[in-house]
């Protein structure tokens, strides 16, 4: 169980030594399907690597500690996006009104899933290079994280993993990088080690990604739901490099229908809720 775990602002105010011997508790008391080594390293969330053995291997999560998330598109948000453009190409309304969630703590996978992995799990990519993310239809995404013991991410777990804490625009921050800054956050080799990764330790949010959640035409408590089709995040990597205003894809709140999927394909991320 991760409820004994502490929420984000009192982990994050331990001393290193605290941190170690709330970690060696958690360890204790935390059910995994496969062995797994907790540790602690220089990001926020601590490290939790799922030894699922051959073929599959070790599969590394982040311990995402309970916190309030602020999903969706905030004043701040838009003052920043307008801060970049007068007009951008985005649908406001789809991400308003801003809602606060209380998520609980869980894991998430520090990247999306492999194409290498998918080629395990459910014997089925659509990329042939190994190390790439795997591009997959809704029903195999979720056949290969549930042969994980995992879930696809709820919207809300999603924006929590992006967002770090806080409440930036684009998981990098609140403004655009350099073009060879942004780089390291669009490189579609799962394997690089010198990709860019958040605060808490997690990337490759920009390849246009599952949710489970089907998707609501805003956040509003009353918004329509469009019955099978879930909610698709991020995607900025899937346009770059940029010739226009595709920047919009790295917002950390852009959303859109897996129905507006040309291919009908997305990646995937598994989380996991003991």
């Amino acid at each position: 169980m991760l409820s004994s775990f502490p929420a984000l602002p009192q982990w994050i105010a331990l001393s290193d030594a605290e941190k170690d011997i709330v970690l060696a508790r958690v360890s204790d008391e935390l059910s995994l399907p496969q062995p797994f080594a907790l540790s602690r390293d220089g990001y926020v969330a601590p490290r939790v690597v799922v030894d699922y053995a051959e073929p599959v291997g070790k599969i590394a999560f982040r311990l995402i500690p309970a916190h309030t998330v602020p999903v969706g598109l905030s004043d701040n948000n838009l003052a920043a996006i307008h801060r970049i453009s007068d007009e951008p190409p985005i649908s406001v309304e789809e991400m308003t009104p801003l809602i606060r969630m209380d998520v609980a703590a869980f894991l998430v996978a520090e990247l999306p899933l492999s194409v290498a992995a998918a080629r395990v799990l459910i014997d089925q990519a659509h990329d042939e290079r190994a190390e790439f993310p795997a591009y997959l239809d809704d029903a195999s995404a979720q056949a290969a994280v549930q042969r994980l013991g995992a879930t696809l991410p709820s919207e809300a777990q999603w924006e929590c993993a992006a967002k770090a804490g806080a409440d930036p625009l684009f998981p990098f921050g609140n403004a655009l990088l350099p073009e060879s800054a942004l780089e390291r956050w669009m490189r579609y080799d799962l394997g690089d080690a010198t990709s860019a990764l958040n605060a808490f330790g997690v990337g490759g949010f920009f390849f246009a990604e599952w949710c489970g959640d089907m998707f609501a035409t805003s956040h509003a408590t009353d918004a329509e739901r469009l019955p099978g089709t879930r909610t698709i995040k991020g995607g900025g990597a899937y346009f770059w490099p940029w010739q226009d205003e595709e920047w919009v894809w790295c917002l950390s709140s852009m959303r859109m229908p897996s129905s507006d999927l040309d291919s009908g394909v997305a990646v995937c991320r598994p989380v996991i809720a003991p």
